[in-house]
């Protein structure tokens, strides 16, 4: 909470310095084109006093946008800048609107300008502010996410150019090309109004849920795949409101994992999402369970005879694994010998071998004896540990699995482990 109302405060000080500058310079512009006649000049010290209104809307955008979730209002009001930048946008088409019929009628009747050092050397100073204006606002917007300052940084950094299109419009008045005033005016009130729009759109897209941009909701789906348990992400939704993203996944799991797990691997989905993307806020996750046409199952061996081979005493210790898959029904569909490729490993055998069966997408694995740190990590991944007993062979403990005559495993201890 500290560090909200801290980036809050951040937030309203930048739109409060936003508001006294573009105010001194819209003085120093209108004061000048005024005096001078120079249209050019004039509009854009106008234009700098729309700023004045627009950074008081952004400012009581952010404030709004601070406070926290109510019971109305469940999910927070992030959603207030969006609506202060859709504001902001109305006030900066209607400007470029009015500055470009002012420029229109001083085309058709144009005056000249009364030029002096002076008129040439407010532009530059307001072209010169209004840049370091556009910097400071875009910095703060990006260092706190304020979708409302970012704008208002593209707006300043505008007017930085509209205030160099000034100078050398005035510079061309100066040479006796009257036209050139009026009509640098022109082109800065069409640059206005294009300005106007394409905030007041992003505005309006963010208002209406619209989704975020693939290449985000791709790098969602693949933090959410890296977490262990998660088999698969079916769907991804993401929407911005304010500075802030909220996410809606679907991940499926495991149909053999009980609730306990199945949260901790929820929450270990929503740190690591938060943890990799800071504009996270919320994200909700949907759990299904995997249907599964065929059950895999898998078996360390003493060798590579299949379905004759002896069962292994120890999961991590056996040489081979029968990878046996049985359809819905039961029934043998296919078998598969491998080597444990982690035989030769000194430490950590059987976790290595537990990683590896769940890439491999087998569902069960049967054991006479299992260590701990391997138990646990199939039981992260869902996958259901089966005891065999006085079963012989695989082909023994597969009878015995199809005919529902084993029990749950449980992890053999330390001094279990080194008399087998």
């Amino acid at each position: 909470m500290a560090m909200i109302e801290s980036y809050t405060e951040t937030g309203k000080r930048a739109a409060i310095i936003s508001a006294w500058g573009n105010a001194i310079l819209s003085m120093m512009k209108i004061t000048i084109g005024i005096l001078s006649g120079s249209v050019g000049l004039l509009t854009d010290g106008f234009h700098s006093l729309v700023d004045v209104v627009s950074s008081v809307m952004v400012w009581v955008g952010i404030k709004i946008s601070a406070k926290p979730p109510d019971k109305t209002h469940p999910y927070g009001h992030y959603k207030a800048e969006n609506i202060a930048s859709l504001f902001v946008s109305l006030f900066i088409i209607g400007a470029g609107v009015e500055t470009a019929w002012e420029s229109i009628k001083k085309a058709v009747s144009p005056e000249e300008i009364f030029v002096t050092y002076i008129t040439f050397i407010i532009p530059l100073i307001a072209a010169i502010g209004s840049l370091i204006l556009a910097e400071y606002k875009r910095r703060v917007g990006e260092r706190i996410n304020s979708p409302s300052l970012i704008a208002e940084g593209v707006h300043s950094r505008v007017d930085s150019l509209a205030s160099a299109a000034v100078f050398f419009g005035i510079l061309f008045s100066s040479y006796g090309i009257l036209i050139a005033d009026p009509l640098i005016g022109f082109l800065i009130s069409l640059a206005i109004i294009r300005e106007g729009y394409n905030i007041g759109k992003d505005s309006i897209y963010t208002l209406m849920d619209t989704l975020l941009e693939q290449d985000v909701l791709n790098k969602i789906k693949q933090l959410a795949r890296e977490v262990p348990g998660v088999m698969e992400v079916s769907e991804v939704r993401a929407r911005s409101a304010g500075g802030h993203i909220f996410v809606d996944l679907e991940i499926e799991l495991s149909p053999t994992l009980d609730i306990t797990r199945a949260d901790v691997i929820r929450k270990k989905v929503i740190k690591k999402i938060k943890h990799e993307i800071s504009k996270v806020d919320h994200v909700f996750i949907a759990i299904k369970p995997v249907e599964r046409e065929e059950i895999v199952v898998a078996i360390p061996s003493k060798g590579p005879e299949g379905l004759k081979s002896e069962v292994c005493e120890h999961f991590g210790r056996a040489e081979y694994l029968t990878i046996v898959v049985l359809g819905a029904d039961k029934k043998l569909k296919e078998i598969f010998i491998e080597r444990n490729p982690f035989i030769e490993e000194e430490k950590g055998k059987g976790v290595s071998l537990a990683e590896s069966l769940f890439k491999r997408g087998v569902s069960i694995v049967i054991v006479r004896n299992i260590g701990r740190a391997a138990f646990s990590v199939l039981k992260s991944y869902g996958i259901r540990i089966l005891k065999a007993k006085d079963e012989k062979t695989v082909n023994d403990v597969v009878f015995a699995f199809c005919n529902r005559k084993l029990e749950e495993a449980v992890p053999t201890s330390h001094e279990e482990q080194n008399h087998v």
